[in-house]
């Protein structure tokens, strides 16, 4: 099942926008603890309203938006017909090309029946209004009313020009994580006594796994970011460690890796998206290691289209701007992880080198079996690939790091070797990924060579990151999903003439 946003973005650039709207940044937040059918309403707290709150609070203080440009619906107010009119009243005809668009979701989310044969495990899926219809067919679950990923589709289409946000704390799997105690963890899916979906693996979970991410790839005409909390097959789950202050435990992250800065990983200053999602995968990671029964199949906070991990939330926040010098802070807003398994990097001969010093190499060494990417970065803004590199491709050497042993780079038969030439000085990056990176679009096996500036922040580097975000596929409804687990060390280097 391709997943809400996934129809969401396959239109975006095929309808133009009338023009003479004035332009204003708008923002629309929903959030659904109660529902005209109890059974839906959520039995721990206010979580849905308690979120919207707390992401309305990081628009006006930390995102520059205006309360006057933020529009709010709660419970009874979200009902279907008033989310499809909001976006279209206030999002579409409220806005024009250039401006910002934020649209945040807490609640249940589910599926139903696909009706255009656009899907391929013929589901479609959406957010649960407040007016939706409950009822049970032969057994199962069934919700109706839903508002769908082909309705936003046809409303995203006209939002051409604009810089599109949509963060959706919810789940479309339909399943309900339970405990060992045989009690229901408390999740966004609905959760009815007489029949749910979440206690079996259907096979329809199977097909709506293996679909991975929720678009194959971005629309043109629409600047767009799509946080979600969780992948296709998970629950998205809700921390419940304040009885006071229930709500969404991505949420929960998410607004403190930008309003308290926790994501800001490198202390630069800056959030930038790659830095949110990897503080968020990470406070995923840590709450499932603590809930193991909530996380039946894992927590997998998602960002998309892979390059938006380029931007940032903030508008004024730059982190790739070309015109800037690039810097090991420039490259860890892109690839925000410190040392957390222990890698080691060393260089041989150690110590400042003289130009004239021959056969340099750089040892690396890991605790756990691993696959190598490493990077220069220069103290005047220079960045080269030094690994894997057109050498290593016409060896077939993947830069396999085994748990206690070292690689050297280059090694004995690469067919190279590593000369101080120049006076230079700056850092030596190695990243060391447990599960084999996917560079084949990103850095893969170019040249030994200084990248241009503008392609390093534009394209290499955003490209990485999205390599090292992007969680393997699986189609194996069974199989915890998660991001490639990578682990970050640098060298400082010094050449003298």
């Amino acid at each position: 099942m391709r997943s809400l946003a996934a129809k969401l973005l396959m239109t975006a650039a095929l309808l133009s926008v009338p023009m003479g709207v004035q332009a204003a940044d708008r923002a629309l937040l929903i959030g659904l603890d109660n529902h005209g059918d109890s059974r839906l309403d959520f039995k721990t707290g206010t979580p849905s309203t308690n979120d919207v709150n707390g992401v309305r609070t990081v628009l006006t203080t930390k995102l520059k938006y205006l309360v006057k440009d933020i529009k709010v619906l709660k419970n009874d107010k979200a009902t279907r017909e008033g989310i499809l009119a909001a976006f279209d009243e206030w999002l579409i005809k409220g806005t024009a090309p250039g401006d910002r668009i934020y649209i945040y979701f807490a609640g249940h989310g589910y599926f139903t029946p696909d009706q255009n044969g656009d899907e391929p495990d013929g589901l479609d899926e959406g957010f649960v209004p407040h007016d939706a219809k409950v009822s049970f067919k032969d057994g199962k679950l069934t919700i109706d009313g839903l508002v769908t990923d082909d309705d936003l589709t046809a409303l995203l289409s006209k939002l051409v020009g604009r810089d599109v946000t949509i963060v959706a704390d919810t789940g479309f799997s339909g399943r309900v994580v339970r405990g060992g105690d045989g009690g229901a963890f408390a999740g966004r899916a609905p959760f009815i006594q007489q029949a749910t979906r979440a206690i079996e693996v259907e096979p329809k979970a199977q097909a709506q796994k293996a679909e991975g991410g929720f678009f194959d790839k971005p629309p043109e005409g629409i600047k767009l970011a799509v946080w979600s909390a969780v992948s296709n097959s998970q629950t998205a789950l809700l921390d419940t460690s304040d009885p006071n202050l229930t709500g969404g435990l991505f949420t929960k992250l998410y607004i403190e890796g930008i309003a308290e800065g926790r994501a800001d990983k490198n202390g630069n200053g800056k959030v930038s998206n790659a830095e949110l999602l990897a503080y968020i995968t990470e406070g995923s990671k840590k709450y499932c290691a603590s809930h193991a029964a909530a996380c039946e199949l894992g927590l997998t906070p998602r960002l998309e289209p892979a390059l938006s991990v380029a931007n940032a939330p903030d508008p004024d926040v730059k982190p790739a701007a070309p015109d800037v010098k690039l810097t090991v802070d420039t490259v860890s807003d892109f690839i925000s992880k410190g040392n957390t398994h222990g890698i080691g990097l060393k260089q041989l001969p150690g110590g400042e080198l003289r130009v004239g010093v021959k056969n340099i190499r750089y040892q690396v060494t890991s605790p756990h079996d691993g696959f190598l990417l490493l990077l220069q970065v220069t103290d005047n803004g220079e960045l080269v690939n030094l690994f894997p590199n057109q050498f290593s491709r016409k060896r077939n050497l993947e830069g396999k790091v085994r748990a206690g042993g070292n690689l050297m780079i280059p090694g004995d038969y690469y067919g190279i070797r590593f000369n101080a030439t120049k006076p230079s000085s700056g850092q030596i990056i190695a990243i060391v990924s447990k599960g084999k990176i996917n560079l084949t679009k990103a850095a893969g096996t170019r040249a030994i060579e200084v990248i241009p500036r503008q392609e390093a922040v534009t394209t290499f580097l955003p490209q990485i990151a999205a390599a090292l975000a992007e969680p393997p596929a699986s189609p194996d409804p069974k199989t915890n999903t998660a991001p490639l687990d990578f682990s970050v060390a640098t060298l400082r280097y010094v050449i003298k003439p």
